[in-house]
């Protein structure tokens, strides 16, 4: 197993150690684990800390719950105060109208593509019509 950097988490590394059937051998650099060269003991430790943290996706229906339950637990405000959101949740809506204006363009430029190619095709055809093959 190579592991160091940025992606020496606890589910990859255990996915990575867990697969072997008769022995695993864990390879790193210490560039990587920001030690120093030849200090085997400190980038030991460094790895080992790494493999300690969690890297855990949130799938998105989690996220959900976690917003709902947040919005639940958080104090009332002023009455007809509406409440601040998180720059967190401004953030992904942002992101999510940032989605959908490239959905938007990425599906312009298909339509524009797929009238292009109709159009080279009424012509082929048009051409073709009175020939022999």
């Amino acid at each position: 197993m190579v592991t160091g950097g940025w992606q020496a988490g606890r589910e990859t590394t255990y996915v990575a150690l867990s697969r072997a059937r008769e022995a695993t051998h864990v390879y790193s650099d210490y560039s990587s684990l920001d030690v120093d060269l030849n200090d085997r003991a400190a980038a030991l430790g460094k790895l080992t800390s790494r493999a300690r943290e969690t890297q855990a996706k949130v799938s998105a229906v989690g996220r959900l719950e976690q917003e709902q339950t947040a919005a639940r637990e958080a104090p009332p405000g002023p009455r007809g105060a509406v409440a601040a959101r998180p720059v967190e949740a401004q953030r992904q809506d942002h992101t999510s109208a940032e989605r959908l204006a490239e959905e938007q363009a990425r599906r312009e430029r298909r339509r524009v593509v797929y009238e292009e190619v109709e159009r080279q095709r009424e012509y082929h055809n048009e051409r073709d019509i009175g020939r022999e093959f």
